[in-house]
């Protein structure tokens, strides 16, 4: 069974489209379960959510918002699929690659997305958040050297196991939450393989602030860095 996670953060107005769409596409592809996160909303996402809850969709969650990465955690968690995929509320990538990252899941313990391949990317972001991702993964790559291209694509997947050993040692809850677990990934041996999307929407309901959550997220990277030195350190020990 496949386990599909979707995190929703005060977006009431796409509770119904997204679970529609989601209900729709699992009508023609059985064996997947979906679990809808509530991370802590405050308006009226959870009441939404649990009216469409029964049958393959379950709702889990919890009073005070922690970010995506503590929803992603509560998902994993939840989650009895031996394969699990996540992406965001928005289904900004639509469904179609979940086929494509459950299959890249026989031969790699962990899929990930990658925009870089998308060549009308910057006119659906904008030029400004476009160039913002493509930094941060430069930083990224240069502070971690975790060897991808994309680390923040929000459609990613994982084999079980992979998951739930990573998602219960997760310590940065908001959007650097990605840099962590990618990082605690290639620390592990785990296989990574990466997997082009296109981009079909960018929601205005998108919860990034490309300014102040990007400063956050450089020094979330620096903060793995040095715990990932400490870790080696302790191994040489």
């Amino acid at each position: 069974m496949v386990s599909l996670i979707i995190p929703f953060y005060n977006c009431e107005d796409m509770v119904d489209g997204t679970v529609n769409k989601v209900k729709e596409y699992l009508k023609l592809h059985k064996g997947i379960e979906f679990i809808a996160v509530n991370d802590g909303s405050t308006d009226r996402t959870l009441k939404a959510l649990k009216s469409l809850e029964g049958g393959y969709m379950r709702v889990v969650g919890y009073e005070k918002n922690k970010g995506k990465g503590g929803a992603i955690q509560a998902g994993v968690a939840a989650a009895k699929g031996d394969k699990i995929v996540f992406t965001d509320a928005d289904l900004a990538y639509g469904l179609e690659p979940l086929e494509r990252f459950i299959a890249a899941l026989d031969t790699a313990d962990i899929a990930v997305g990658t925009r870089r391949e998308d060549s009308e990317i910057s006119k659906r972001y904008g030029i400004l958040r476009a160039a913002a991702s493509k930094t941060f993964s430069a930083i990224c790559e240069l502070m971690l050297h975790l060897g991808l291209s994309d680390t923040q694509c929000g459609f990613k997947a994982y084999r079980a196991e992979a998951a739930k050993e990573l998602f219960s040692k997760l310590s940065i809850m908001r959007f650097g939450f990605d840099f962590e677990i990618l990082a605690m990934a290639r620390n592990y041996g785990y296989n990574i393989k990466s997997i082009p999307v296109t981009l079909l929407n960018n929601s205005v309901c998108s919860n990034v602030s490309v300014i102040g959550d990007g400063f956050k997220m450089l020094c979330e990277i620096y903060q793995i860095r040095r715990k990932l030195k400490k870790t080696e350190r302790k191994r040489r020990l």
